[in-house]
């Protein structure tokens, strides 16, 4: 009865012996097709939400996880396409708004700089990269050229009301280095493809070369010649 006893528990325990091999295989086999795969799948995934797209996810064996990884390197192809793709418009708009004569300030929501091309870098003193989230009133100072009292800028009231603004003001641009512009200002909303306001695009140019023609013209049809007296006849 002993010996049988005894060859009962080696049968269990070489059995239980078994059982502990088979799950411990079982685990590894799992962990190298299930849990290696998917922890590599969320390392790439952290990668692509900062921006890195050059990755690509190793030969799965497993079928679900394997049409898993392809669907996760289609994606990161495709979002490397759109964010290239997307550079390469920025850039070209750069371009664009650096090459054209006159001023532009790109400003957010909440009426603070985003961007000045080199015309605005000129007129109002700032350079892009010194002006930068600053608010505009801080980088846009205008005036009415006959009170010299300070004026609000296009950008505030096309902001508020959601549109393009064209004011009839005769401004003058103050700039940072103490030189005066006379200016002609416009400013229009930036929308999202919603609709949404997503900041404004501030425009202006100097007249102040026109505006002082001008005022010669004017002054020369009202006044005598010779004499520079007004002329009580016009």
């Amino acid at each position: 009865y002993g010996a049988a006893n005894s060859r009962i528990w080696t049968d269990i325990l070489v059995l239980l012996g078994g059982l502990l091999l088979s799950f411990l295989l079982a685990h590894e086999g799992i962990r190298r097709a299930v849990s290696l795969p998917l922890n590599r799948l969320m390392d790439a995934t952290d990668q692509l939400a900062h921006g890195q797209y050059a990755l690509s996810m190793p030969p799965i064996t497993s079928p679900e996880l394997a049409e898993l990884a392809h669907r996760f390197n289609t994606m990161a192809l495709r979002r490397q396409s759109v964010e290239i793709q997307l550079s390469q418009s920025e850039e070209d708009l750069a371009l664009t708004l650096h090459s054209i004569g006159d001023a532009v300030i790109t400003t957010g929501a909440d009426a603070t700089v985003m961007w000045l091309n080199t015309v605005a870098e000129r007129m109002t003193g700032w350079s892009a990269d010194e002006a930068r989230g600053l608010p505009l009133v801080e980088v846009f100072h205008i005036v009415d050229e006959a009170t010299g009292e300070r004026i609000e800028s296009p950008v505030v009231a096309c902001l508020a009301r959601r549109e393009t603004v064209n004011p009839s003001h005769k401004a003058v641009l103050r700039s940072r280095d103490a030189g005066e512009f006379g200016i002609e200002d416009t400013a229009a909303p930036i929308r999202n493809d919603q609709g949404e306001v997503l900041g404004a695009v501030l425009v202006f140019r100097d007249v102040t070369e026109q505006r002082r023609l001008s005022g010669e013209m004017t002054y020369r049809a009202t006044h005598d010649v010779l004499t520079g007296l007004f002329n009580r006849g016009e």
